[in-house]
């Protein structure tokens, strides 16, 4: 990020240069290109009061992020992965996601097209400029190493998965707290940096750059310990994790269901963002059932037996199709962020299960499968290294390096 605000620094720079010695008109075309092609502008860029100005609308959508209007608001909605960006018309105040910034101009309209700061909008999702000045041309590029990450498809991302932290118990499923902060300070001190879904995602898909070594760490279930052991320790060591949540269970406050253990609320999911990030396992489908077949799977992997009748491929389809929306739908309503992420529950799935995930908008899905994850993986069937609580900071260490 330092790199993408010194080239920043260094474009305004040359900008201000430029008006001063050999100012630019406000008729002069200024070119924008985002990864080498040139955005098509009705209305074309222009420095305004020494800012330099684009279309919010054509820049975004090229980019590949959403954008929405609202006119009674005078309202600009930019929508990426994780993150929204809300600005007003003629206002220097704007949001991201839901806290409240300051820019450096304020959007303004020109021929009815929303006029926002270029520098901020590239800066927020995470593109890297280059200024021409002797094209008067503005290169947008999605990665840090441009279109030339010719080593991208040799990194190798080993994904942790966890469950919950309780006193004294170091099982498959549980680790104690003591034992999960050991674990967590080898991490560390060997050199690993946690990244994101947003991340993975990123560089899976566009080829964005990571960090040196990094490693995505993950909790099923959405167990309470999750916000009162595993949160305080991440956010001290100033390390990230997602948690993939039963969205049934997770509700405004404390709520413990008939045979359920605590689980976090959306208040926890608010309070640990930044550090703790909410994605989906399944609204309601973490069930081992009868399948068609007689066998035991899981609810999202096989037709089953609904009141003693199998459903039908249409009705299984449909099923797991509205579960899966409704969960990503109750999580971007509560926390403001988009779901791009599944973990199987029980690691069990089928073509069925990743084509139904597609069409609710998903963008990759985790199996129960030691290995690594790479560009050249399927972005559903993607592995994690299962930890036990048996494993001691060093011995973690060796398991994630003996899978790579």
């Amino acid at each position: 990020m330092k790199k993408v605000c010194y080239n920043f620094s260094f474009l305004f720079f040359l900008i201000l240069l430029m008006c001063i010695s050999d100012p630019v008109s406000a008729n002069s075309p200024i070119e924008v290109l985002v990864d080498g092609d040139e955005i098509k502008y009705t209305t074309s860029p222009a420095i305004i009061n020494n800012k330099l100005m684009a279309p919010v609308r054509k820049t975004a959508e090229t980019m590949g992020l959403k954008v929405e209007w609202s006119e009674q608001n005078q309202m600009v909605s930019i929508i990426g992965i994780g993150k929204t960006v809300k600005i007003m018309v003629d206002s220097k105040e704007a949001f991201i996601n839901r806290k409240q910034i300051q820019l450096e101009a304020a959007p303004t309209i020109v021929n009815g097209q929303t006029m926002i700061p270029l520098r901020f909008l590239s800066e927020e999702f995470g593109y890297l400029v280059e200024w021409n000045p002797k094209k008067n041309t503005v290169a947008l590029f999605s990665s840090i190493e441009g279109q030339n990450n010719d080593n991208a498809i040799n990194v190798e991302i080993p994904v942790l998965m966890y469950h919950s932290l309780i006193d004294g118990l170091n099982t498959s499923l549980s680790v104690d707290p003591e034992r999960f902060r050991e674990q967590m300070v080898a991490l560390k001190n060997r050199g690993y940096n946690t990244i994101t879904d947003f991340d993975l995602i990123n560089f899976l898909e566009k080829g964005s750059p990571l960090p040196d070594n990094p490693i995505l760490i993950t909790f099923d279930d959405g167990y309470k310990s999750n916000y009162s052991e595993v949160y305080p320790v991440l956010k001290e060591l100033g390390m990230k994790a997602t948690i993939y949540v039963i969205t049934s269970r997770i509700f405004e406050d404390v709520t413990i269901l008939p045979g359920e253990s605590e689980k976090i609320t959306w208040q926890d999911a608010r309070e640990m963002m930044g550090t703790m990030l909410i994605q989906s396992h399944t609204w309601d489908s973490h069930k081992m059932v009868m399948s068609a077949t007689g066998a035991k799977r899981g609810m999202i992997a096989s037709p089953t037996a609904i009141n003693g009748n199998i459903e039908s491929q249409q009705e299984y389809e449909t099923r797991i199709y509205k579960d899966l929306v409704q969960s990503k739908k109750a999580i971007e309503e509560n926390l403001g962020y988009e779901v791009v992420s599944i973990a199987y529950p029980y690691g069990d799935y089928s073509q069925v299960t990743i084509n139904m995930a597609l069409n609710a908008g998903y963008k990759m899905g985790f199996a129960v499968r030691d290995g690594v994850v790479n560009k050249e993986d399927h972005l559903f069937k993607l592995d994690r290294i299962q930890v036990y609580g048996s494993y001691s900071g060093e011995e973690l260490i060796n398991v994630i390096e003996g899978a790579n």
